[in-house]
């Protein structure tokens, strides 16, 4: 008797030791979640109060995060990052769930790794990365321009296992299924890879897909469809695939949220904000504020081209790249004509940040996130759509786009842009071996 008394009380007391581990470690990722990160400003701290209490009323209510899946063309440009950074801080706080992301365009293996990189360094080494296709049509040339890849102390090995970006869109879905759920899309980059899953899958998609945001551009044409915006980049990409996936959405009136170039222009940062993330210490501050330096000087030599077809975009020129990304205008002495600057002599002038992608990321996030933050005036841009299921009219594709309303504010965009990016490489470099 006295010996199963013993293994008795030793087993209460494993079992006891047991609960408190997990107790511990359930504190421990709770108080995680609801952290604000030292070292930020009282409007900063004030932005993560309000997405604090947020994800409580969702709580309160039964809603948990919005599962995501990403696509994007990750190293493309520095707005990759960022985008990757607020979502990181979604996924912290318990506004979004991050299910995948793929990383597509050409050379897509090396932006895979890079992606993997990344989601390692912000403590996301669960999220799977799948690598995309070249997200442009086969006989296209491999273009990797020179900033994209130059310094990047911490990319994956070239030997690191990639799984199939088709076959992970495929397990998040067949997931989502299982569970009853329907995924949040988030592209920000090609269209190519939606589209041949949706073409594969295209059942799969329609019922499944919650909504789909979308950095780039479209319209309804005087036909009455939903057709892309051939300015756009990412459209441009593959034209066929950007046309077919509008047409998709259209078809099986998938909830659509395009966030256009002129929103990002409207909200455009201080370039302090990555000098902010630079003095930070993680590495991907560092990696930001390089790169916004190069690609940007990269830019303002496209933009000086004589010839409108070499140039970014044929109107964006040396006038306006100086208007729209410095503070040239500005400067001591500006009335006195001095002649425009010449190659590096910008660089001192770079005092504005366009970050395309990451109004997208901020969008996914919510409409409760989006009104509690006041960061958009109005999402009402959108366009009707009778449901042949149940005959009702409903609002369906939404533009999120500058115009004489001015959908952005601009000072809210930049506190909460600012208080994301920085908490984000705060709470990474806390909770991290970096």
């Amino acid at each position: 008797m006295s010996i199963l008394i013993i293994h008795l009380v030793c087993w209460v007391a494993a079992t006891r030791t047991a609960l408190v581990k997990v107790s511990k470690t359930m504190a421990a990722s709770s108080t995680r979640r609801c952290t604000i990160p030292d070292g930020l400003s009282l409007r900063q701290c004030e932005v993560y109060q309000t997405l604090i209490h947020v994800a409580e009323g969702r709580e309160e209510r039964g809603q948990g995060p919005r599962p995501i899946v990403v696509i994007s063309d990750v190293g493309k440009d520095y707005d990759d990052a960022a985008a990757l950074l607020v979502l990181k801080e979604f996924h912290r706080l318990g506004h979004v769930e991050l299910r995948a992301v793929v990383a597509n365009l050409m050379p897509a293996d090396k932006r895979t790794r890079l992606a993997r990189a990344w989601l390692d360094a912000l403590g996301l080494q669960n999220v799977p990365v799948g690598r995309g296709t070249r997200g442009k049509p086969d006989e296209e040339e491999e273009l990797e321009l020179e900033y994209e890849f130059s310094w990047n102390d911490f990319v994956m090995p070239a030997d690191v296992p990639q799984r199939d970006g088709q076959d992970l869109l495929l397990e998040a879905y067949q997931h989502a299924k299982a569970k009853g759920e329907k995924l949040y899309l988030l592209c920000l980059s090609s269209l190519q890879d939606i589209h041949k899953f949706a073409s594969a899958y295209p059942d799969l998609v329609a019922h499944y897909t919650a909504e789909v945001h979308m950095q780039g551009g479209n319209y309804i044409s005087s036909e009455g469809k939903l057709e892309p915006d051939r300015s756009a980049a990412n459209n441009r990409y593959n034209w066929e695939a950007a046309r077919a996936w509008h047409s998709f959405l259209q078809k099986n009136a998938l909830p659509s949220y395009t966030y256009t170039k002129a929103v990002a222009f409207a909200a455009a940062l201080s370039s302090e904000v990555f000098v902010e993330l630079e003095a930070s210490g993680h590495p991907i501050g560092s990696y930001l504020r390089r790169v916004q330096v190069e690609q940007d000087l990269a830019f303002y030599k496209q933009a000086c081209e004589s010839d409108p077809e070499k140039r970014f975009a044929p109107f964006m020129d040396q006038q306006w790249f100086l208007v729209h990304k410095t503070n040239w205008q500005q400067r001591p002495n500006a009335d006195l004509g001095a002649g425009l600057p010449i190659g590096e002599e910008v660089i001192p002038y770079l005092s504005k940040i366009v970050l395309y992608d990451v109004h997208g990321a901020l969008g996914v996030s919510g409409e409760d996130v989006i009104e509690k933050l006041g960061i958009f005036r109005s999402r009402d841009r959108s366009i009707e759509v009778e449901l042949k299921s149940t005959g009702k009219v409903v609002r369906v594709h939404h533009w999120i786009a500058d115009d004489e309303q001015s959908v952005a504010v601009p000072d809210k965009v930049h506190a909460v842009l600012s208080a994301l990016l920085k908490g984000s490489l705060l709470d990474a470099l806390r909770y991290s071996n970096l």
